[in-house]
């Protein structure tokens, strides 16, 4: 749609449903359909530029970072594709707890981490089953898996990660907000609530959104 008039540009048929917002970069929309596509389109004209199917509906918004498009899948599968060709650079296949549907995950977030082989990029993926991958940003080689929910047989950990201060801030909906160094990844600190599906940052404070009227 025109930004200035309303008036609509083109419209396209899509081989399943958008229920995640699409992302943008410079003349590329990029999303995700309950059919198990993933795409680019021109936002020029319309174009489909690629279309690649992925192995279960997308309903979170990809996530752009530079040449890839990272994609979270509802069979917890992280998919890694070319920007320009729609490619795979690498698929990062995680198994879900058993008798579990997912219908919400968290966006994968892209951190540069300090090491002595010099700074490195690196995925985070939070799990259904309350676990933490952190894999190479390059290759989707696991660096760590972290059992952030210990034993519990629904842990998830589908709200957004971000970094706050040098640290890695997660959330668990049976175990709480957890803190962890970026670099080490051990943790820093736990701040116990249940149920939570949504956090926030803002300066030195974030806020948590954690089930009916909290």
């Amino acid at each position: 749609i025109q930004a200035a008039s309303g008036r609509t540009q083109w419209e396209t048929a899509l081989p399943g449903a958008l229920t995640a917002r699409p992302a943008l970069h410079e003349d590329g929309a990029y999303f995700g359909t309950d059919d198990g596509h993933v795409l680019r389109a021109d936002v020029t004209s319309g174009r489909t530029r690629w279309d690649v199917t992925v192995d279960a509906e997308v309903t979170e918004p990809v996530v752009l970072d530079d040449d890839l498009v990272l994609v979270v899948t509802g069979n917890d599968s992280l998919y890694a594709l070319e920007r320009e060709t729609g490619e795979p650079a690498w698929v990062h296949k995680h198994p879900l707890p058993r008798a579990i549907t997912l219908r919400g995950q968290a966006k994968p977030l892209v951190i540069a981490v300090a090491t002595p082989a010099g700074p490195k990029r690196r995925v985070l993926m939070g799990h259904a089953s309350g676990r933490l991958t952190i894999l190479e940003r390059d290759t989707g080689t696991v660096v760590d898996e972290l059992a952030l929910s210990g034993d519990d047989s629904f842990g998830d950990l589908d709200a957004d990660p971000f970094v706050q201060h040098g640290k890695i801030v997660v959330a668990s909906a049976s175990r709480g907000v957890i803190a962890l160094d970026e670099r080490t990844h051990a943790e820093v600190w736990r701040a116990p609530e249940d149920g939570i599906v949504r956090l926030a940052r803002g300066g030195n404070h974030m806020v948590v959104a954690a089930g009916p009227s909290k």
